[in-house]
């Protein structure tokens, strides 16, 4: 009999991995070496991990299928966007709606996505103040992350988070990339931050750059964060694989 690799387990592992790199790169090992150690460990979760059974979910009153569990959780989900529901004493006004001023509303985003690698996708909630991640678990909807209100965080396609901290006066940008487990906790983070020191209002190599708390060149530091960071067109830095939004309207 053969055995499919589903998205659950494909992308607990590429996580894993993901880690497993980070750690190669702190004890030094070079690309070729760093590259098979990650490929080795990549196939060996593979094995172990597919011959679990993800397509069936324990809820109240018996098994579902993951069909079926997808289908009840977006209704729920759905549900919170309208207004119908609450979750732990928040509702979708109080995301949207800025303190003192019932009339108005924050623009608000939301995105249904898988970021704890479990196969069930979370809903995501983010409006100019707040963000929120919930879950459908054991029949109800549940805060799955608080992640508000400062700094600003990013999700990743393949999982993760970026946040973002910068300062004006001196210039500085202060990141750190996160994996969170399927309970929240923070399981892996490395920060990356770069601080205006000649204070002349832009970076450049007199400047301090850190990369996982080690001071490097403005050369190496944007090497290293080039798979985080990128420059647009206008100059900006922006966050590499932001996961798509959809606006809210309420």
């Amino acid at each position: 009999m053969g055995w499919k690799l589903s998205k659950a387990v494909y992308k607990r592992v590429a996580m894993i991995c993901n880690k497993l790199e980070y750690k190669c790169v702190e004890k030094g090992y070079h690309s070729m070496k760093r590259n098979l150690v990650v490929l080795l460990l990549f196939l060996f979760f593979i094995v172990v991990m597919s011959m679990r059974d993800f397509s069936i979910y324990e809820e109240e009153g018996g098994k579902i299928s993951s069909e079926d569990f997808a289908e009840q959780a977006m209704l729920v989900y759905e549900k919170f966007l309208e207004g119908k529901i609450e979750c732990d004493g928040i509702d979708i006004d109080f995301i949207t709606t800025p303190k003192g001023e019932p009339n108005k509303r924050y623009d608000t985003q939301y995105a249904v996505f898988d970021c704890n690698g479990n196969g069930e996708a979370e809903l995501h909630v983010q409006s100019a103040r707040y963000y929120y991640i919930f879950q459908y678990k054991n029949g109800a909807l549940q805060l799955y992350k608080n992640l508000s209100p400062y700094p600003h965080y990013y999700a990743l396609k393949n999982g993760a988070f970026i946040s973002h901290d910068f300062g004006a006066g001196p210039l500085s940008d202060e990141y750190r990339y996160y994996i969170f487990d399927t309970y929240g906790n923070e399981t892996f983070s490395i920060g990356f931050t770069k601080y205006d020191k000649n204070f002349n209002g832009e970076y450049d190599e007199g400047d301090e750059y850190v990369f996982d708390n080690v001071e490097v060149t403005k050369d190496i530091w944007e090497k290293l964060t080039e798979r985080f960071l990128d420059i647009d067109e206008y100059g900006i830095e922006r966050i590499k694989n932001e996961i798509e939004w959809t606006d809210l309207t309420v």
